[in-house]
């Protein structure tokens, strides 16, 4: 077997290295793509911010998003106010925050066991106006 696979080496001649590349690469996203290799920085992953009525809102996230479990989350408030938080299409896991203005709360995020839809995390203030954020399609 060593022998078959030094003549094999040996017959690749100029091509050889940049086949290891990309042997190499494949076998990166693979193993990316199925979750084994995963790098982490640690930090915060930033969703954007939306306007609510005149209050400006931000959505911060770290960590993997798995269906089932809760991840770490963060909003910050541009002015005072109740604002009550779901992580689901039929706001069934929901809860209410109370920021004061220009602040910055983290908070648990339960994450709900749909792996159909997309998960939609939307924020309501007490005039019932809403916006949301689309996190993507999750994956167990």
């Amino acid at each position: 077997m060593k022998k078959l696979v030094l003549f094999w080496w040996n017959s690749i001649g100029y091509w050889r290295w940049p086949n290891i590349g990309l042997i190499l690469v494949a076998i990166y996203l693979s193993l990316k793509n199925l979750g084994v290799l995963t790098i982490s920085s640690g930090g915060w992953t930033y969703h954007g911010h939306r306007i609510l009525s005149e209050t400006e809102i931000e959505f911060d996230t770290r960590g993997d998003i798995r269906s089932g479990t809760s991840i770490d989350a963060r909003i910050w408030s541009s002015t005072a106010g109740v604002y009550l938080i779901s992580a689901d299409l039929q706001g069934n896991v929901s809860f209410s925050l109370e920021l004061d203005e220009d602040e910055e709360k983290e908070f648990k995020l339960p994450v709900p066991s749909q792996i159909h839809e997309p998960l939609i995390v939307s924020v309501r203030d007490i005039k019932e106006n809403t916006v949301s954020w689309n996190l993507g399609k999750l994956y167990k």
